[in-house]
């Protein structure tokens, strides 16, 4: 099984240059089915894509957008605020940008959706970049 693959939720995105991990796909549809906010999702989520692909590691100057993720150099998030607080951590590599987990932040703790955690499972998918994963 590819570790990373087009993004095909909520709708089907597909640049060589942005890749998402097969588990933060399921991650990413399971949030946003609970939340019932599909729709609005997919247009914030195709606007942050668009510009993350355009500006890269200067994208973080959308704060409202994009934040440098705690607890581990060069991992930053895709912020949703108003789409039930979810977060999109990613790493961006010469080979492209590689979003890693989906989570709702609501814990600023060491729990499940703490970014303490959400920094474990990144740094951890990390690795599969680095495994030879297949990238779309």
């Amino acid at each position: 099984m590819k570790q990373f693959e087009n993004i095909v939720y909520p709708m089907a995105f597909h640049s060589p240059g942005i890749v998402i991990h097969s588990d933060c796909q399921a991650e990413l549809r399971s949030l946003i089915e609970r939340s019932g906010k599909k729709g609005q999702f997919a247009a914030a989520f195709v606007q942050r894509l668009n510009f993350l692909l355009k500006h890269r590691e200067n994208a973080i100057s959308h704060l409202e957008w994009f934040e440098k993720m705690k607890y581990v150099d060069d991992l930053f998030a895709m912020r949703f605020v108003r789409i039930d607080n979810i977060r999109i951590p990613y790493v961006i590599t010469a080979n492209g940008i590689y979003l890693l987990h989906a989570f709702k932040e609501t814990s600023s703790g060491n729990g499940p959706n703490s970014y303490r955690h959400a920094a474990q499972v990144a740094l951890k998918r990390i690795k599969d970049i680095d495994g030879g994963a297949n990238n779309g």
